[in-house]
């Protein structure tokens, strides 16, 4: 439900072309909607182009500008109704501040996002998490040596809920278990065995069995082609 106006792609962004102060972006809204209120949050790019003023507004809503500072994200409330637009315009007389990503929610997206708090509730065997809001969280106090399934669901500003993703199978180390950097299939070396079962891994990820934290060579919490490249490199200049 996108339209606009004197828009214009660079700096692996959009920005308006505004000589004649008409360029804009529209959000119509969708079917269902009754003097709603919408979250409309622009991020704009970490560079001199991403300063510079930003509006948005509708019929319901007063026109609201914001000056960005390079690199910022800042939200906007707007009340609107099915078939109504949501605008995004600039008061600058050349060209707007090129905008990196621009997000409209359903519901205060930020009143949602203060008020939500993590709760663990079961115990070492079985544990359900709400409140989650990082991209990573890490789930302490599980039965050591305990295989377990992992499968998360999203909840929308607006109170509705994803699908279940698929499940993620974790098998813990028991207590007191050491690992060596790099020894990808455990097997109490660091050789060519485990850049080999690694590189398996990760083609064929479902149908492999490591040590995710052996395999985790770079250290940021993720096991990637990276970690292969880290791993040749510290087999190469191991003693």
């Amino acid at each position: 439900p996108w339209s606009g106006n004197g828009v214009m792609v660079g700096h692996n962004a959009v920005y308006f072309n505004n000589y004649n102060n008409d360029g804009y972006i529209a959000f119509t809204v969708p079917e269902g909607y009754t003097d709603a209120v919408f979250t409309m949050q622009i991020t704009t790019v970490s560079d001199y182009y991403g300063s510079g003023n930003i509006t948005v507004g509708s019929a319901q809503t007063p026109s609201l500008g914001h000056e960005f500072t390079t690199g910022e994200t800042y939200s906007w409330l707007v009340t609107a109704s099915t078939g109504e637009m949501i605008t995004i315009t600039s008061a600058d007389d050349y060209f707007s501040p090129d905008m990196t990503m621009i997000k409209v929610y359903a519901g205060d997206a930020n009143e949602l996002n203060s008020l939500r708090a993590v709760v663990e509730e079961g115990d070492a065997g079985y544990r359900l998490i709400t409140g989650i809001t990082d991209k990573f969280y890490t789930v302490k106090d599980l039965t050591a040596a305990g295989t377990f399934y992992y499968k998360v669901k999203a909840v929308y500003t607006d109170g509705t809920l994803s699908r279940w993703s698929n499940s993620q199978k974790v098998t813990l180390f028991e207590n007191g278990h050491t690992f060596d950097l790099g020894d990808v299939n455990h097997d109490g070396k660091v050789n060519i065995t485990d850049v080999t079962d690694l590189i398996d891994y990760l083609l064929h990820n479902e149908k492999s069995t490591i040590c995710t934290i052996c395999a985790d060579v770079d250290g940021d919490g993720f096991v990637k082609i990276a970690d292969v490249t880290v791993l040749i490199d510290l087999m190469l200049n191991s003693n």
